[in-house]
């Protein structure tokens, strides 16, 4: 199952794993005995000489010597050699018995490797193609613009886990996406280290595999992450607000329904597609009357005349919108009132021209909820206006005509016919 139209994925025992043809890894890992293991990429260029492999192995038993100055003579030797002597010490390391000898080993290897990773780094920076693990699928789904390059450095030093995890299976994402939980969850819950955009898109990129499981606590820092200036600075980069707002609307579609009204929220601030399809499913499978009244407004905002036959059911619910306690007051709003207003919307007509003029409509949430819709008899304006939505979704002008409003001054004298004959 595909991640979106481009990335392929295949099925395998441990989950949904991502095709993307050979990568190369990034960084070297430790062993639990603290020995660095390093991937494909930082293997030798090239072969070792005879003379270079009897040097490596000199300079190898000159690093357990006694003496500081041999040891660092050593040390440099190696270092001389660069990157292709790493194998061959490798098995030096393994060979030897030496604590001592092997922790020595091991730091070469990691200069070496620290080294090469900031010049391939350099390289990447600079547009070159350097593959490292999980960017091919980064990529499709970021871009590949310097500042999405910049990103992925970030995103590869701060999380490590993830480039592995993106070309791995649906169990590598899931695992990625709880040590990144664990990274940045600490820095919501302190005023000392802030969340960085790394962290954000780490977040999103893990959520793109819909088998990946997403905790509580992943859509409440998401949730947490857009009320902070962060998501308003990444918004107003134009290198980061397009991919970013393509991540949100993918998460978007899979929000919780302890979450929904907050998540549309953010969404029609936001301006994300995805909400109204995700308004169209909070309205037939949720039953919050507050969660469908945000749900109607987020329908009112994105949708369009082919959204009214999914609001209709709702015209004659008398079920109060915000009411603390139960009550009978007639002039509160009811949802019924709400699908009238959502409907007069969706069809473009005039909010007026239905009795509905003191509806405040609003850029990010297509109307604000109103406390009262019909305040003097509510009962008989309610009616007529509903005859009047009625009439004008089955498409008889003449009933929505004798149902309108009268808008007429009664202290402003009608104006005179024309008299033809005159």
């Amino acid at each position: 199952m595909p991640l979106d139209g481009t990335a392929q994925v295949s099925q395998g025992q441990q989950g949904t794993q991502i095709d993307s043809g050979p990568v190369e890894r990034p960084t070297g890992e430790e062993t639990a005995e603290g020995d660095t293991v390093l991937p494909s990429e930082m293997e030798a260029d090239s072969e070792l000489t005879d003379q270079e492999r009897d040097l490596v192995t000199k300079a190898v038993e000159e690093l357990s010597g006694s003496e500081f100055a041999e040891r660092e003579r050593a040390a440099s030797a190696l270092m001389e050699l660069g990157k292709k002597a790493i194998p061959e010490m490798q098995r030096a390391m393994e060979a030897s018995d030496d604590a001592e000898t092997r922790l020595r080993i091991n730091e070469v290897i990691r200069q070496l490797a620290e080294g090469d990773m900031q010049a391939r780094i350099q390289a990447f920076l600079a547009g070159q193609d350097v593959q490292f693990t999980g960017w091919p699928i980064i990529q499709r789904f970021l871009g590949n613009s310097a500042t999405i390059r910049e990103l992925f450095v970030e995103i590869m030093q701060q999380h490590p886990h993830l480039g592995e995890a993106m070309e791995g299976t649906t169990r590598d994402r899931a695992i990625a996406l709880e040590k990144t939980l664990a990274s940045v969850l600490p820095k919501l819950n302190t005023i000392r280290d802030e969340p960085n955009r790394a962290d954000l898109f780490s977040l999103l990129l893990v959520a793109l595999d819909p088998e990946v499981p997403l905790p509580a606590a992943h859509e409440q820092s998401i949730l947490r992450l857009c009320q902070r200036r962060l998501v308003t600075e990444v918004r107003r980069d134009n290198n980061l607000t397009g991919p970013f707002t393509a991540l949100m609307n993918r998460w978007l579609l899979r929000a919780s329904e302890s979450n929904r009204e907050e998540v549309l929220l953010v969404g029609m601030e936001m301006d994300l597609s995805a909400s109204l399809p995700l308004a169209i499913s909070t309205v037939e499978e949720v039953d919050s009357i507050d969660v469908i009244a945000t749900a109607f407004q987020a329908i009112s905002k994105f949708g369009g005349p082919q959204q009214v036959s999914i609001i209709e059911p709702f015209l004659t619910d008398t079920r109060v919108v915000g009411a603390p306690v139960i009550t009978d007051d007639p002039t509160l709003t009811q949802l019924g009132d709400l699908s009238m207003i959502v409907i007069a919307m969706l069809l473009n007509v005039s909010l007026e021209e239905f009795g509905l003029g003191g509806i405040e409509t609003h850029p990010a949430r297509g109307f604000l909820l109103p406390g009262k819709v019909f305040t003097e008899s509510p009962s008989e304006q309610r009616q007529k206006c509903l005859s009047k939505i009625v009439a004008l979704v089955s498409g008889d002008p003449a009933e929505v005509e004798a149902n309108s409003p009268d808008t007429t001054d009664p202290a402003t004298p009608p104006t005179p016919t024309p008299n033809a004959e005159e």
